[in-house]
């Protein structure tokens, strides 16, 4: 089934108590401000293999106690600063084969997250440092670095403050 965009018409239609939602492979392009607002009980969210461009805060509701978000194999590049505000309870984001090239700690703000970041084109440059201290224990992240030559294919988790000796 082919769905384009995720709007009123699915707000309008999906029942409020639902607590799990899958959607793979369905073409998805764009989902509307509040698409998700009226699902507070919503704590399993996948949305796979589609063409977004973008994540919201805005689609959800807030708070939110979600506590498992996929939203893989799209062409997303960048995640908004607040994309985690409000979700108290997240335990695991996949965000696997997107284009993400750098993973920002003003986003990734929560520790306790175990990240899914495997084929994303992350830069894995002084900008990345900050993960070493704090985004381990090498349980809570996954992926591994496409740039520098001299870092090419490490994962994330095994990177080591010695492979940023030239950072200031």
């Amino acid at each position: 089934m082919t769905i384009r965009s995720l709007g009123k018409d699915f707000k309008d239609n999906v029942p409020k108590g639902v607590q799990i939602l899958w959607f793979e492979n369905t073409g998805i392009t764009s989902i509307k401000n509040q698409a998700f607002s009226h699902l507070q009980n919503l704590n399993f969210l996948v949305i796979r293999g589609g063409s977004l461009k973008k994540l919201s805060r805005d689609w959800f509701p807030r708070p939110w106690n979600v506590t498992y978000l996929d939203f893989s194999y799209h062409k997303i590049a960048a995640l908004p600063e607040d994309i985690f505000a409000d979700i108290p309870m997240l335990s695991f984001f996949r965000f696997e084969g997107n284009l993400l090239s750098t993973i920002s700690e003003k986003v990734f703000t929560k520790h306790t997250v175990y990240y899914a970041f495997k084929g994303n084109p992350i830069n894995c440059n002084c900008n990345i440092k900050w993960i070493i201290g704090k985004l381990k224990p090498v349980v809570l992240l996954n992926g591994e670095c496409v740039e520098p030559e001299s870092l090419k294919g490490t994962q994330l988790k095994s990177l080591k403050e010695d492979n940023f000796r030239f950072c200031h």
